[in-house]
C-alpha cells in the first residue's frame, strides 16, 4: 500500500454509507508511536558508585518531537503516557571472569530520582574472555509530561582495573553498543 491508495471503509457516522478514503488520511487518522534513542556520549569508567550513562545530545535516531536529550545524562519527554525504556550495554570487562555490573533505570519526577520497578537488571564476566560483556534490559513506565529517564551503571565492589562502557558510535573498532531507547506506546 501507498499513499496514492485508496481504501473503502463503512463511515458509520453517516449511517452505515461505503466511503472510499486516501491512506494518507488513515495514516493521519492512526499516527505513529514517538520514540527516540540515544547512544553512550564517550568511554565511560565503570566504578562501584551509581553513576548515570552519559549519552551523546543528538539522538542516533527518532520520530516525533516530544523528547528531548538533556545535560548529556538524560531524556525527558514533553507528554504524558505509558513508555517502554530499553537499555542495551557493551561493557569492557579487561579479561575479568568475576566482574559484573548493575543498571538501573530511573525517572525523575516531583523533584527527585527514583528506581523504575523491574528496571534493573545486572551484566557479568562469567568468563575472562571475550573482553567484553553484552546485555539489555527493559521495563514499562508510566510518565508526566516533563520526567525524566536516566540509567545509572554500578561496577561490583571488587573490581580493581579500570573498566568502562563502551559504543561502536565513538570508535567502530569497538563492538556492540551502548543506547537506550524510548518509546510512547500508550496515553
Amino acid at each position: 500500500m501507498v499513499d496514492a491508495d485508496n481504501i473503502v471503509i463503512n463511515d458509520g457516522g453517516t449511517g452505515g454509507t461505503m466511503k472510499q478514503i486516501a491512506v494518507t488520511d488513515l495514516k493521519t487518522y492512526v499516527g505513529s508511536n514517538p520514540f527516540i534513542v540515544a547512544e553512550l556520549d564517550a568511554q565511560q569508567t565503570t566504578t562501584t558508585t551509581e553513576t548515570a550513562i552519559g549519552l551523546n545530545t543528538t539522538a542516533l535516531v527518532s520520530l516525533g518531537s516530544i523528547f528531548t536529550i538533556n545535560a548529556s545524562d538524560y531524556i525527558v519527554t514533553s507528554e504524558a503516557g505509558y513508555y517502554e525504556v530499553k537499555v542495551n550495554v557493551t561493557w569492557f570487562k579487561d579479561n575479568n571472569s568475576s566482574r559484573y555490573i548493575t543498571l538501573q533505570i530511573e525517572k525523575y519526577s516531583s523533584g527527585s530520582w527514583s528506581d523504575i520497578s523491574g528496571g534493573r537488571f545486572i551484566l557479568g564476566a562469567p568468563s575472562a574472555s571475550p573482553d567484553y560483556s553484552f546485555g539489555s534490559g527493559s521495563a514499562i513506565v508510566q510518565l508526566s509530561a516533563n520526567d525524566r529517564i536516566r540509567v545509572t551503571a554500578d561496577q561490583d565492589d571488587s573490581s580493581s582495573s579500570s573498566l568502562y562502557l563502551r559504543s561502536s558510535g565513538i570508535n567502530n573498532a569497538y563492538p556492540g553498543d551502548t543506547t537506550v531507547m524510548i518509546k510512547k506506546i500508550g496515553e
